[in-house]
């Protein structure tokens, strides 16, 4: 058994767009963690599990990829599902949720830069409403809709971050 205090450092380039959720979540669990600043032009990839930034260390432990650092977080710190069940649901809301946001993110990345950038997509604001209202949007609402209580998943994640 583990008996030390756990001591997080988040690896993530300075930006930290890839890591917004996982400092949300330690932001919201009160968790201390240091955030160490990765230089886009002078890192080893391979440093990394499974060759990707964001990544958590738990006491040295290195834990790569944004869905399982947040699964690993929320089981520890008890801000996931109860049960199997409800932790496959708030699995498949947050891949839906990031699946979304990252699209949006490349589409304003676009629009950024649209006189240096060929976009191989509509690059629009139009085209990303569309995108939320025909793609996460109907699933969010239709988990809300179906609970008769208060809360999106058991009786942790509150439906009010919807508003």
């Amino acid at each position: 058994m583990d008996f030390r205090v756990p001591h997080f450092v988040l690896h993530d380039f300075s930006d930290g767009e890839e890591s917004k959720v996982i400092r949300m979540i330690l932001s919201y669990a009160h968790i201390p963690y240091e955030f160490k600043d990765i230089d886009k032009d002078d890192y080893v990839l391979e440093d990394y599990p499974f060759y990707s930034l964001p990544m958590l260390e738990v006491n040295e432990r290195k834990l790569g990829n944004v869905p399982s650092i947040c699964r690993q977080l929320g089981w520890r710190y008890e801000l996931s599902g109860q049960t199997a069940g409800e932790d496959s649901e708030v699995d498949m809301i947050a891949e839906k949720t990031f699946e979304a946001r990252m699209k949006i993110k490349n589409w304003l990345d676009h629009l950024e830069h649209r006189e240096d950038h060929e976009c191989d997509e509509t690059c629009d604001s139009d085209g990303a409403i569309a995108f939320l209202e025909s793609y996460l949007l109907p699933t969010i609402e239709y988990i809300l809709r179906r609970n008769t209580s208060p809360w999106l998943i058991s009786h942790k994640a509150k439906r009010d971050y919807y508003k």
